[in-house]
């Protein structure tokens, strides 16, 4: 079974400094963009991860969870993507 290393960075206020932070390991099932996510925000929430002040969300799929964050693609994503398209062989 995959894992995923879940990680939260945030911004500690005494000090003003971004900091970040592993989490756990979680299982995960589904790795395409909604189940993804869907398993991530329930990792997170079985944490007791308080998400409704998060700033950014990044995933492969458009979710839009946040009211208030901005949405990135994924950055990996984005460049396996780049690479595909600029490379002949099909494995990649």
């Amino acid at each position: 079974m995959e894992q995923l290393s879940l990680c939260v960075r945030y911004v500690e206020e005494s000090t003003e400094k971004i900091k970040e932070d592993f989490l756990q390991f979680v299982p995960i099932t589904d790795v395409i963009g909604k189940g993804l996510a869907d398993t991530i925000l329930k990792a997170l929430k079985n944490v007791g991860c308080f998400h409704a002040r998060a700033v950014q969300w990044s995933t492969d799929s458009h979710k839009s969870v946040y009211l208030l964050a901005v949405y990135l693609h994924c950055s990996s994503h984005s460049f396996n993507l780049a690479v595909t398209n600029a490379c002949s062989v099909q494995v990649i």
